[in-house]
């Protein structure tokens, strides 16, 4: 028989058992039938996150790296709230204003983000064209710009498609407004006539366009009338150095040809154009994705046509300019409460693999805007303006929950794609440890380097890992978790694991020294992720490999547990076959809704996730992924949370519901509370778990009420009893001194109905 075990992750996955001394021997067995079950998950930022002796205000707000910031109503408090939309992962994070005696404090507000179209790529600007006061979305197309206006409703707003893409009057005709992915244009009233124009770079990224709006001349009811009516705006030139300029160039209105040290081809530009030294005329922040500076172009003509940019200030601010190691990009809001437009610079690229300096942990600068709107004077304030009240490891949040203290509750480590450096770039896990308890989590970073991994294998073994991915589960078969991660390295991808020499239910005692190295699965390549996890239910961990190319791949053990060999036999787990969508999955276990079934979770590469029941005993997989509550539509909905989700699972607050921690590629976490309609199993037969078996240490029980445990040789010599006051989680025999071989471990409820389990002690 082939018995049922849990494999070790957190929480234990429930099975069935089998009744009696005959049922187990001749391998007889009842399994619970598949039943059908939803799982709803809410957003929840109640539990607290400290670090540096400092509560997190927004612990779970899932990090940020290339955030782009405005600013409108999210509700009817009369505060305008911070909206950020993250270029890296195509997402929105919005952000309630909550007023305070010093200022305003930004407080994470997840459900609004459920309000945004799903589908937006590359930039977002809140901007209000139709002066309703109301601001309305524009954001990126193929090619061009798309328009949203900002529709008021019973429930606070929606977004009503009005243009995609926008139309521009051409010197040859009507075309799209022509605006790179790679840029970020200029949204304001260009010409101050009461009506929105545009600006933005031309396809060599050397000048710039204007897009004059004439719908309030035409008096015309449409909103958009855009005519380009000069390629050169200003009347200058980017060159190909980030602190040169040319200037006072012809006003021509043909593409612009062979100027001396222009750039010949387009790669990144953002623009913001304002009043910056209080002349009345809009002055330009210019960043670019091959300099580490913004610029300030300085405007010393007129508005409109009549502008003339003639001069630069290479560094800006003044003091403490901003200083990205790539494209650098400004935006200008009221950040503080005082009417004053502040100033946020963050970079704009996401091509950030040759860029070792750059710190995504603190990208998002801030300075104070301590003079007006219209003649700012702008002090620097901090490097990680939100960044600084959530979780936030830079890249690639890799969570992992074990009671690693042994005080009874879940601790939680992160693994991260890497701190950059001079001496170049290398990945760690972090460790927050439990001081809450099992009903009531509360998380306390302790470190970036959990037990120095990634110092000792990058000094001792000059291995420098990158995308460290941590998980908990009995490797060697002795009965007790141990650590486990894999990580890509310059010798490709590497698996180790750390023995845990403590007895269940006692802290770890993870010793580096005896780091010990896995065998890989067969093709295993950057980027793809692991669940190891007994599948075909004979005792040994299994692996599951979640490819680049969007497959799931079953490894199975044909080795032991201690010389694990794994063979290939499915290249489609459960009919998950290639696409590319859904690439790269992070894979964890649990059962999500107390059925006493496993599930599989599974986030992919674009930010989807999904829930597949009875993935044990399906051919086929069917998946779930309306699983998040939506507040406005009063029920669970797929919703997508950033790209590159790694899920983690743990019961935080003590009601057998699994909580959802999600990593993300923006090294934050999101914490998704477990709302889940508990599952009832169906069959007679009570739950009697033994683990890990085969087992050379300490047999570990779960029963399901008080009675007896009681240990038989195969031949149905008795050996040992153990009394069990009430029923127990966890239920230790020590089995150390027996010598080798196949026994039976029974239970015998206080009703006499019997349960048995054969049990394998190797030596």
């Amino acid at each position: 028989m082939k018995l049922l075990l849990p494999n070790f992750t957190t929480p234990l996955v429930h099975f069935c058992a089998c009744r009696g001394l005959v049922g187990i021997i001749l391998g007889v067995c009842t399994t619970f039938s598949a039943l059908a079950q939803s799982f709803s998950f809410q957003w929840d930022n109640a539990v607290p996150v400290t670090m540096q002796e400092k509560k997190l205000l927004n612990p779970w707000a899932g990090g940020l790296n290339n955030a782009q910031f405005s600013k409108m109503h999210l509700n009817d408090d009369g505060v305008e709230d911070l909206v950020v939309f993250e270029r890296s992962s195509h997402s929105v994070n919005t952000f309630l204003a909550v007023p305070q005696a010093t200022g305003l404090q930004w407080k994470h507000a997840p459900e609004y983000e459920t309000r945004f179209p799903a589908d937006m790529l590359h930039w977002m600007l809140l901007v209000d064209f139709d002066q309703d006061g109301r601001k309305d979305l524009f954001t990126s197309t193929n090619g061009g710009i798309r328009v949203f206006r900002n529709v008021a409703t019973s429930n606070g707003f929606s977004w009503s498609l009005i243009a995609d893409p926008i139309l521009t009057q051409g010197f040859s005709g009507n075309i799209n407004l022509y605006v790179p992915s790679t840029d970020l244009p200029a949204i304001a009233d260009i010409d101050d006539d009461g009506d929105i124009d545009i600006l933005t770079f031309d396809f060599t990224g050397t000048s710039v366009e204007l897009h004059q709006n004439f719908s309030k001349e035409q008096k015309s009811t449409t909103p958009f009338i855009f005519k380009k009516t000069t390629n050169n705006w200003g009347r200058f030139s980017a060159t190909s150095f980030c602190d040169q300029y040319l200037f006072n160039l012809p006003p021509i209105d043909v593409a612009l040809q062979n100027l001396s040290n222009a750039r010949i081809a387009h790669a990144g530009n953002t623009l913001w154009v304002g009043d910056l030294n209080g002349d009345g005329k809009k002055d330009v922040l210019h960043g670019h994705v091959a300099c580490d500076n913004v610029v300030m172009l300085t405007n010393v003509g007129g508005n409109g046509m009549a502008a003339l940019i003639g001069s630069a200030q290479a560094s800006f601010p003044a003091v403490t300019p901003i200083n990205f190691p790539v494209f650098p990009s400004p935006y200008l809001e009221d950040i503080d409460g005082d009417g004053q437009k502040d100033l946020i610079a963050s970079p704009s690229s996401t091509d950030i693999a040759t860029n070792p300096l750059l710190n995504l942990r603190q990208s998002n600068w801030l300075y104070k805007n301590e003079g007006t709107t219209t003649n700012p004077k702008f002090t620097y304030r901090q490097m990680d303006f939100l960044q600084d009240g959530m979780i936030d490891l830079g890249e690639n949040a890799t969570p992992a929950l074990a009671d690693i203290d042994g005080d009874g509750d879940l601790d939680l480590v992160a693994g991260y794609g890497g701190l950059r450096a001079t001496d170049g770039y290398r990945a760690g896990i972090a460790f927050f440890r439990n001081t809450g308890n099992a009903t009531q989590a509360a998380f306390e970073f302790i470190n970036e380097d959990f037990l120095g991994l990634s110092a000792q294998l990058f000094k001792k073994e000059n291995v420098s890992m990158v995308n460290a991915k941590p998980f908990f589960a009995d490797l060697n078969g002795d009965g007790t978790t141990d650590l486990g991660f894999w990580a890509n390295t310059f010798r490709g991808m590497d698996i180790r694991y750390l023995p845990n020499l403590a007895p269940r239910g006692q802290a770890m005692r993870l010793d580096t020294s005896r780091i010990t190295k896995m065998p890989l699965p067969k093709n295993f390549t950057n980027g793809e992720n692991l669940l190891y996890y007994d599948i075909d239910k004979d005792g040994k961990l299994d692996v599951l490999v979640s490819k680049n190319s969007g497959n799931v791949e079953f490894h199975q053990n044909v080795g032991s547990t201690a010389s694990p060999i794994y063979e290939l036999k499915s290249e489609a787990f459960g009919g998950i076959d290639v696409d590319f969508e859904r690439r790269a999955q992070g894979m964890v276990v649990a059962d999500l809704n107390a059925d006493q079934k496993p599930e599989l979770i599974m986030g992919d590469l674009l930010g989807r996730l999904r829930v597949y029941q009875n993935f044990t005993t399906l051919t086929t997989f069917k998946s779930d992924s309306n699983l998040i509550f939506n507040a406005f539509s009063n029920k669970s909905e797929f919703i997508r949370i950033g790209v590159g989700l790694f899920p983690a699972v743990g019961d935080i607050n003590g009601d057998q519901l699994p909580e959802l921690l999600i990593g993300s590629n923006t090294g934050g976490i999101r914490f998704l509370k477990n709302n889940s309609p508990k599952g009832t199993p169906t069959g007679n037969e009570l739950e009697f778990i033994v683990y890990p078996n085969p087992t050379s240490n300490f047999l570990y029980a779960q029963v399901p009420e008080k009675g007896t445990l009681e240990l038989f040789s195969i031949s149905g010599q008795f050996i040992r009893s153990l009394v069990v006051p009430q029923a127990t989680t966890e239920l230790p025999m020590d089995t150390s001194k027996l010598p080798a071989g196949l026994y039976v471990l029974r239970f015998t409820t206080a009703n006499d109905v019997k349960m048995s389990q054969k049990v394998i002690i190797t030596r």
